[in-house]
């Protein structure tokens, strides 16, 4: 009787040992993590290769088994950023629907403050440095542009989905959405000045939601209220324009 060829079986995987994809998967990780620290803290100019391989601590080699050019692995870093971004927004309003008058409101006051607190973190300053950085750096400016036009699609899908941009004009709400986050990341950007008592990123936070609230209305084309003025008081005839006051602003 013929014998049956006998089977070949791997031999079994031993315990901690790891792939070859999680070994690569780990280590891009540990890069992105070492270029996203320096970036927020020492700054674009400072984040170099041997910066980055120090805190992730891995040779130089590393990197460029994994990136043509560090420009590639600070551009993958940027889009990291986004993702973590958009990560935390996910998880905060998964649960946000429609609701009643005042859940929708409550919804409003969460979005602005988380925000607030996005545009003011740590990983934050990562976009700030890139965006600045690729105003004159040519070569590092379409990474920059790729990734931030990704994330751009990402954060206006997100805000579509929690404040239901389809009852909406498309740009007028797309405006409307990077409105809201250039004001807090200008807020975030002027952090370094001392405002001292006069700081308005407490009253902006708190205001902001009723800016949303008038951005809806103007959107769905309701009533908009206008600007507040002054009654003038009885009894006295309008003050006369002098020829000062009529040429002013004007252009010689």
């Amino acid at each position: 009787m013929k014998k049956s060829t006998p089977i070949l079986t791997l031999p079994p995987r031993r315990a901690g040992h790891r792939t070859q994809q999680e070994r690569r998967k780990e280590t891009i990780g540990k890069l992105l993590d070492a270029t996203i620290d320096a970036l927020a803290e020492v700054g674009y100019a400072r984040t170099s290769v041997s910066e980055i391989c120090s805190r992730a601590g891995l040779s130089h080699g590393a990197v460029f088994c994994h990136f043509d050019t560090v420009r590639d692995l600070i551009a993958a870093a940027a889009k990291e950023v986004g993702r973590r971004h958009l990560a935390r927004l996910r998880a905060e309003f998964e649960s946000a629907g429609e609701g009643t008058a005042a859940q929708r409101d409550a919804t409003i006051v969460r979005a602005v403050e988380f925000l607030d607190a996005a545009a003011h973190s740590r990983i934050n300053a990562v976009w700030h440095e890139l965006l600045v950085a690729s105003r004159t750096d040519e070569q590092l400016r379409p990474a920059v542009r790729s990734a931030m036009s990704e994330y751009a699609l990402e954060i206006e899908a997100a805000a579509g989905d929690l404040l239901g941009a389809e009852r909406y004009d498309p740009v007028d709400f797309r405006s409307a959405v990077w409105a809201l986050i250039c004001v807090f990341d200008g807020l975030a950007l002027g952090g370094a000045l001392d405002f001292g008592d006069a700081n308005p990123r407490a009253d902006i936070v708190r205001m902001a939601p009723a800016m949303v609230k008038f951005l809806q209305s103007a959107m769905a084309g309701g009533a908009v209220p206008g600007p507040s003025v002054r009654p003038r008081k009885t009894g006295a005839p309008p003050k006369p324009r002098t020829s000062r006051t009529r040429s002013r602003g004007r252009v010689a």
